[in-house]
């Protein structure tokens, strides 16, 4: 069936086992509403006129609101309260009922899939449970076409099957399984209707899901036959309900052979508006056979292949063998005629011990859905298989290049990443360019690793980048001691006996520590500098080419009481742990994409220039007062005078180290001269651009530059304005975007309030290059945009 692709809110209609919803369902109500018997409804006057019932409500009724408001307000009720407003009044029943109630479907048995299987194949409509006409038998005053009774098939835009099975499927066709695949003991086994009654068998599970009970709750139709022995009198209301509900009995006996698998593809195929299919999770045994491919002609061919275990054709068959033309247009005829779905989203569970993922994406896991526009993959593993290409099972686009080259490739244009593990090697890298082709729309969310960003540049056709900042990724990065910085004393157990026999006294004192900086520490300057490349990451030698290839240590790597600070100061992880992977960043593809930055938080920072920070650099170096600076762990108090002998916070030490301690930030080290090469260059441009500094000898200011700013990491003056460097870092590296939407952490109610002059100094670093920029709370709502934002 041809497949129409509207769009639909999405609320939700659960048909779960789990909750008993038989009392709330309105699809149990048989006997229609009493809405005058309501003592809760205000009441409405009704005449009747050409044998049709007028209802006028009172000015001040909820149903006499215009319609988008109406929808507007039960839009953002629940279910259970959607349920409960059906049984209030048969207007309020058809309004939710036509819009809400049966968007988003959700299944998490096998018998939930029959039960709806047979709705949805009796034409059920949604007038069926309160009355007896299709047709609008109640008129009121604001003619609302949504009192229309509708077919429930046409009303479902998303559905969801919870923790999907396949064992039922595999031993009703073991024998065209492999038994060399591993499979789960045990299946679900539904006898034929010939040997079983299912109208019996349903009768004590009907009433725990949303479903009409079946015909054997009713009384016999001996009942509406005029049977005065009858308890009570049956309107044309209960026949035409007991009629309805014994269709559907009927569909149940009908398709309750039918495997979990054959249940789930025939409502799909049933559903003529659906646009999102959901599998939520699912477990690693999970995997849908190959006979169940869209590619299934039932030929013999087919299940030889797939007894016999043939590998399928792949790309690197269509360079390797000459195919024909007719194989190709015979291909192209079966690929077209295909059905759709536009959006396909797997969930699948992770590991209950570990917390891992633990399924792995499989060809089989989308051969039986047709040509998918969009894939949606939360918590699982893609490695080299999951990017396989079999062509005569999975629906593949082969597209011949101007080489004279086939090309296969999915069909998916847009693609989402959540949680989702990428297994490195083996050229994965390499299989992602020529399998996603055709993906524009790219969103990476909880991403796992941040190595995940270099994905990016796999895919040649994209305009639309999605990054979550809030990943754990962005977040949990290493804090080091503070001794990090220095060389450690030997722990080898040998050197240790050496020294302890080479003087016994000795082992009584503490071992001396070399305090002498081993790499570049986590200052404002270095990070500064290693962000514009002034300090390589990768130095092997210092200044008087000494090999550093045994030192491990990385520059600017924060320390604990670093991080403590910028805790204490409530500013998000992502901003001072930004220089970790700006290099990632870096090597984002630009050119032509629009980006989505989602959960950023700006709390505590703003962006800082290196020309003004090295500007307040320069006037800190102009004050000579300072003797009482502020600082979290124990530093001399008086720069041009005499240590004193003040311990370090935390520890006590011998009143030479701290001497020692102090004087190693003036030692000569080789990131020194990249810093004030910087700092220089900074100044140059400072002079040029501000006439108060015209005079200025940019040679002697750097020369009398205190290489303390540069090392001393334990002062707070000299690290507090990474996040803020970083910052600017990262917008600048959004200007080159063709676009730049920003998606916010919390909603308006809990951001810093901001004018438009505020957020235009926060996003300067953006808007010095004239891109479109829109800023949104986590709820959409707009509090900032500045150009065009939709030109493509």
């Amino acid at each position: 069936m041809k497949r129409l692709q509207l769009l639909g809110r999405s609320k939700y209609l659960s048909l779960s086992s789990k909750e008993d919803n038989t009392s709330t369902s309105p699809l149990l109500k048989k006997n229609g509403f009493d809405d005058e018997k309501s003592g809760n409804l205000p009441r409405c006057s009704t005449s009747i006129s050409n044998s049709k019932v007028v209802q006028e409500y009172p000015p001040l009724h909820l149903l006499k609101l215009p319609k988008k408001l109406l929808l507007l307000i039960l839009q953002n009720l629940d279910t259970r309260t959607l349920l409960s407003l059906c049984e209030v009044n048969s207007t309020l029943y058809n309004i939710i009922s036509n819009n809400f109630l049966y968007n988003h479907v959700v299944l998490d048995t096998k018998l939930s899939l029959l039960k709806f299987n047979a709705i949805i194949h009796s034409e059920f409509h949604t007038s069926n449970a309160i009355n007896n006409n299709s047709n609008n038998n109640i008129v009121n005053n604001n003619k609302q076409d949504d009192t229309v009774s509708q077919n429930v098939r046409f009303l479902v835009r998303s559905i969801e099957f919870v923790n999907p099975q396949c064992q039922d499927s595999l031993f009703k066709y073991s024998k065209f399984h492999n038994k060399n695949d591993q499979t789960i003991a045990g299946s679900y086994v539904y006898e034929s209707t010939s040997s079983l009654s299912t109208s019996s068998a349903m009768k004590n599970i009907s009433n725990k899901n949303n479903i009409p009970t079946t015909i054997e709750e009713q009384p016999t139709s001996d009942s509406y036959n005029g049977n005065t022995n009858s308890p009570r009198k049956y309107n044309n209301n209960d026949i035409f309900c007991q009629s309805c509900f014994k269709t559907i009995d009927k569909m149940e006996n009908k398709y309750s052979h039918y495997t979990y698998i054959e249940l789930m593809l025939d409502i799909i195929d049933y559903l003529p508006n659906l646009t999102h299919v959901i599998l939520s999770n699912v477990e690693s045994n999970f995997k849908i056979p190959l006979w169940y491919s869209v590619f299934n002609d039932g030929s013999r061919d087919f299940f030889k292949k797939i007894i016999k275990g043939q590998q399928s054709i792949n790309s690197n068959d269509l360079r390797t063998f000459e195919i024909s033309k007719q194989f190709v247009s015979e291909y192209e005829r079966k690929f077209y005629s295909l059905q759709r779905i536009k959006t396909l989203e797997i969930r699948a569970s992770k590991d209950k011990k570990t917390g891992n993922n633990v399924v792995r994406l499989r060809p089989n896991l989308l051969c039986c859905f047709g040509i998918i526009n969009e894939l949606i993959l939360e918590n699982i593993i893609i490695d080299t298989e999951s990017l396989d290409t079999p062509m005569e099972f999975l629906p593949l686009h082969l597209r011949l290049e101007p080489t004279g080259l086939y090309q296969l490739h999915a069909p998916f244009h847009a693609l989402t990443l959540k949680s989702c593990s990428i297994i490195p090697g083996n050229g994965i890298l390499k299989l992602f360019n020529p399998y996603f082709k055709c993906v524009k729309n790219l969103e990476l969310l909880q991403i796992t690793s941040k190595y995940d960003l270099l994905l990016c540049n796999c895919f040649s056709a994209l305009t639309d980048l999605s990054i979550d900042c809030s990943s754990i990724c962005f977040m949990n990065e290493t804090l080091v001691d503070d001794e990090y910085y220095y060389e450690n004393p030997p722990h080898n157990n040998e050197a240790i006996l050496e020294h302890d026999c080479n003087s016994l006294s000795e082992t009584l004192l503490d071992s001396t520590v070399d305090y002498t900086l081993q790499a570049p520490p986590a200052t404002s300057s270095i990070v500064l500098s290693l962000n514009l490349k002034y300090i390589s990451r990768t130095t092997t030698t210092d200044n008087n080419n000494n090999n550093l290839q045994n030192n491990r240590r990385k520059p600017a790597t924060l320390t604990k009481s670093q991080g403590d600070f910028f805790k204490h100061s409530s500013i998000p992880e992502f901003h001072y742990f930004y220089h970790y992977y700006k290099l990632l960043w870096d090597r984002l593809p630009h050119k032509n994409i629009n980006i989505n930055i989602i959960n950023i938080p700006f709390r505590n920072v703003y962006p800082l220039s290196p020309i003004v920070f090295w500007e307040k650099m320069m006037n800190s170096l102009a004050d000579n007062d300072i003797a009482d600076q502020e600082t979290l762990i124990g530093y001399r108090t008086d720069h041009n005078s005499t240590r004193s002998n003040v311990p370090v916070h935390g520890r006590n030490t011998h009143p030479t180290d701290n001497n020692e301690i102090d004087d190693h930030f003036h030692n000569d080290y080789y990131w020194n001269t990249s810093v004030r090469n910087c700092f220089k260059d900074c100044l140059s441009v400072l002079k040029n651009q501000n006439q108060q500094y015209h005079g200025l000898s940019v040679d002697e200011t750097v020369n009398d530059m205190d290489d303390e700013i540069i090392n001393n990491y334990q002062n707070f003056k000299y690290f507090k304005d990474i996040p803020n460097l970083n910052l600017w870092c990262f917008l600048k590296s959004l200007s080159k975007f063709k676009s730049v939407k920003i998606r916010l952490l919390r909603n308006l109610l809990f951001c810093t309030p901001r004018t438009r002059y505020d957020w235009e100094l926060l996003l300067k670093p953006v808007l010095n290059v004239n891109v479109p920029v829109e800023v949104r709370d986590k709820d959409g709502f707009v509090l900032y945009s500045y150009g065009n934002i939709n030109q493509k």
